[in-house]
C-alpha cells in the first residue's frame, strides 16, 4: 500500500524510493502552506495561507522565508518545531497578535526583522538544546548571554537592559516604539548601528561611562 504523506509528517520518514515532491507539495497546500524544495538546504515555506488564531509549522520544514506570515494579524500563536534552521527577514513582519515566540534547538539563524512590526510580542524564548541563540528576560541573546540581538517590539515603559549584555547588535531594538526609557548596564562596550531605529516614543537612555562605540544611526528615528 502506498504510504500517505500529510503536511505534518517529514517526506523523508520512511520512504523507500524517491518521493513524489509534486504530490508533497500540494499535500502541503490543502493544510495552508505553500512550500518548495531547495536541492541543497530542503523544504522551505514561502508563505501561510491557513486559518487562525495557531499555525503549527510542519516539522520538516527547514527555512521559513521572507514575508512568509506577514500581515497575519490573525494569528495569536505560531510553533516551531523540527528541523527548522534558519527564520529569513520579514517572515512573522506585522503579525500583531503574537505576544510569544518560542525558538527551537534547530535555528542557526534569526533575521534582526524576522518580528518587525510584531506589537503585541513581549517574550521570545529559546530551547535550552540551541547552541546559537538564548533567552534572558524574553530577549534574543547569544548563546553564553553577552550579545543582545533583539528586544520584542511590544515591550514599553522603562527597561533595563540585563547585566550580562556587553553588546548591543544592529537593530536590536528597532521598532520598539512603545519604550519609553532604557537603562544600559555598566559592562556595555558597543551599541550597533541603528541599535534603537525607529523608538518614537524613547525620550531617555541612560548610558554608562563604559560605552566606547555608538554605531552609526543608532537612535534614527527616535
Amino acid at each position: 500500500m502506498e504510504k500517505e504523506y500529510k503536511a505534518t509528517q517529514s517526506p523523508d520518514d520512511g520512504l523507500q524510493k524517491k518521493p513524489d515532491w509534486q504530490a508533497m507539495i500540494s499535500e502541503a497546500g490543502k493544510a495552508g502552506w505553500i512550500v518548495r524544495r531547495h536541492p541543497i538546504y530542503g523544504w522551505i515555506l514561502e508563505r501561510y495561507v491557513g486559518p487562525g488564531p495557531e499555525a503549527v509549522v510542519p516539522g520538516w520544514i527547514a527555512s521559513i522565508c521572507e514575508d512568509a506570515f506577514k500581515g497575519r494579524t490573525d494569528l495569536t500563536g505560531i510553533t516551531l518545531q523540527g528541523k527548522l534552521k534558519f527564520i529569513d527577514r520579514y517572515a512573522f513582519s506585522g503579525c500583531t497578535g503574537l505576544t510569544g515566540a518560542a525558538i527551537p534547538e534547530s535555528v542557526r539563524s534569526v533575521s534582526k526583522s524576522a518580528f518587525q512590526g510584531c506589537t503585541g510580542l513581549v517574550e521570545i524564548q529559546v530551547d535550552a538544546g540551541n547552541n546559537r541563540y538564548g533567552a534572558i528576560d524574553g530577549l534574543l541573546v547569544s548563546r553564553g548571554g553577552s550579545f543582545l540581538h533583539r528586544c520584542p517590539p511590544g515591550r514599553s515603559g522603562t527597561f533595563k537592559i540585563p547585566e550580562s549584555i556587553t553588546f548591543i547588535g544592529r537593530h536590536a531594538f528597532e521598532g520598539c516604539m512603545s519604550l519609553t526609557h532604557i537603562i544600559v548596564p555598566g559592562g556595555i562596550r558597543e551599541i550597533g548601528k541603528y541599535a534603537f531605529e525607529g523608538c518614537g516614543g524613547l525620550t531617555e537612555i541612560t548610558l554608562p561611562g563604559s560605552v566606547r562605540e555608538i554605531g552609526d544611526s543608532a537612535f534614527w528615528g527616535c
